[in-house]
Formats: C-alpha cells, sequence, structure tokens
C-alpha cells in the first residue's frame, strides 16, 4: 500500500493573475520542496522563455536566456510573471509519480483560494488529469458563480511524449499574452 501524500502549499505571488494546476507533485518535487522539479519536466523550460522575453521587453533590448535551476530563480521568475502554482489534488496516496497511480485522493479547495486572490483571472491546467478533476471538483460545482478564464493545457511531464517545440508553442501561444505585460508598469 501506497503512503499518503501532500501537495505543497500554494505558491502565489502579490501579483499573480494566472493560476496554473498541475495533479500532485512528482517524487523528485517532493524531495526537493518546490513545484516540477524533475529535470526532464518542461515546465520550467517554458517559464526561463517566457521569463527571458519579459525581460527583453522590461529594457528594450535581447538579454541572456534565464537559467532557472533553483527554487529562488524559479519562485523569482514566477513572481515576475504574475503566475501562481497549485495542484488539484491536496492528498493521495500514490506508487511513484504517474497521474494513473493516484489513489484515495482529497481535492485541494481551489475555489477558496480564486476567492482569496481575486487578481487571479486565468486558471490553467497543466495535463489531462489535473483537468478532468478541476473540472469535477471546481468548475461544475460553481458553474455560475465562474469570474475566470480557463485553458486546459497539456502536460509538461517527460511521461507526456510531444516535442519540446510542439508544447512551448501551446503553452506561449495561452500564457504569452497574460504575462509578458506582468510587472511593467
Amino acid at each position: 500500500m501506497a503512503e499518503r501524500i501532500y501537495c505543497f502549499a500554494p505558491f502565489i505571488p502579490s501579483n499573480a493573475q494566472v493560476l496554473i494546476l498541475g495533479s500532485m507533485p512528482s517524487v523528485k518535487s517532493l524531495e526537493q520542496g518546490f513545484y516540477y522539479a524533475h529535470p526532464q519536466n518542461r515546465f520550467f523550460k517554458i517559464i526561463a522563455v517566457l521569463h527571458t522575453k519579459w525581460r527583453a521587453q522590461k529594457v528594450g533590448h535581447e538579454v541572456a536566456p534565464s537559467v532557472l535551476s533553483s527554487v529562488p530563480e524559479r519562485q523569482a521568475a514566477l513572481s515576475d510573471l504574475g503566475i501562481a502554482l497549485y495542484d488539484v489534488v491536496a492528498s493521495c496516496e500514490r506508487e511513484g509519480s504517474l497521474d494513473i497511480k493516484i489513489k484515495h485522493y482529497e481535492y485541494a479547495d481551489i475555489w477558496g483560494l480564486l476567492q482569496q486572490h481575486p487578481s487571479i483571472k486565468t486558471v490553467i491546467t497543466n495535463g489531462g488529469f489535473a483537468k478532468t478533476h478541476f473540472t469535477k471538483s471546481t468548475l461544475k460545482p460553481h458553474q455560475a458563480e465562474l469570474n475566470f478564464d480557463f485553458v486546459a493545457l497539456p502536460s509538461t511531464s517527460p511521461a507526456h511524449a510531444v516535442p519540446f517545440a510542439t508544447i512551448l508553442g501551446q503553452y506561449e501561444q495561452v500564457l504569452g499574452p497574460l504575462v509578458l505585460g506582468a510587472g511593467l508598469n
């Protein structure tokens, strides 16, 4: 029997306008203490591309690419871009890191979080499990009260075998317009 695991506290920058929801942190993320820590997960590669564009926009010329190798660097980039992170599942039993292994789960209170942070105007799910369970736990029960946009994007997990250029294009198309103006006022 798998041990019960718990998601991280939500990461919510003060300027958050976008909330990206995953399913449950991977084993590697739980070991390192922050979201998307597996070195083959493409999430922070995508954030690095967006952060590089944000920095170039801010200074008005090309800049060296962002390298987001440490948790503080990743948190700073997310803060610059106004991106919050959380998971749909608050706790579960799971062997390994695959979403299909998630059992006996309890949902996180995403609705309550959104009520506490009304600046978040867009919710994005990272992967099919997050989309399905966010829809079930939050969208359907609060359908008449929704005050945010919702976009489902594919998983950035290494288990989701899609070329990086494809997944980067999908995330840039959605996130680019939302975050490239963040913090420039």
